[in-house]
Formats: C-alpha cells, sequence, structure tokens
C-alpha cells in the first residue's frame, strides 16, 4: 500500500467557519490517527493508507459528529465534517 495525506476540515455547522483546535480522530480496526484542527478548522494527516474509515470530530462547546464507512483513499478524501454548538 502507498501512504498518501489525508486532508480535511471541521466547520460550525450554523455558519461554516472553520472550527479551530477541533479534536479529529480517523479509524478503522487496522489504522488509526489522531489530530488537531489549525485556526481554520484545516487537518492534516501527513501519512495514511486507504481503506473504510470511522471519523469522529469534536471540541469543548460542541456537539461531537461521527460518521461511519466514510471511504478514503488518495482521491477520496472525507467529507467536510460539521460540529453543532452545545454541550
Amino acid at each position: 500500500m502507498t501512504p498518501f495525506a489525508i486532508v480535511g476540515q471541521g466547520i460550525n455547522s450554523w455558519n461554516s467557519v472553520g472550527v479551530a483546535n477541533a479534536h479529529v480522530r480517523i479509524y478503522n480496526g487496522t489504522f488509526s490517527y489522531d489530530t488537531t484542527a489549525d485556526g481554520n478548522g484545516n487537518y492534516n494527516f501527513p501519512t495514511a493508507y486507504a481503506g473504510v474509515y470511522e471519523i469522529v470530530a469534536g471540541k469543548w462547546l460542541y456537539q461531537n459528529n461521527c460518521m461511519s464507512n466514510i471511504t478514503i483513499n488518495s482521491t477520496s478524501m472525507p467529507p467536510v465534517i460539521p460540529l453543532d454548538s452545545g454541550i
């Protein structure tokens, strides 16, 4: 398998503004990747492998968003992750 970079963004579901410092985890039975989004809600996993993944994103004062059965490969990145405010 050839590794590639996974890039994406977590946004506020109300106004589509990036959620700074959101925690993002992408995982399946073989691989697990964790990171914190930058100030614009963008996240990056520099080395990852193709597969079907679960994605969990969240931040204090936001509800976690869990997405299942997301296919990720070098041509299909994860969708934008909307986060609803609330606790």
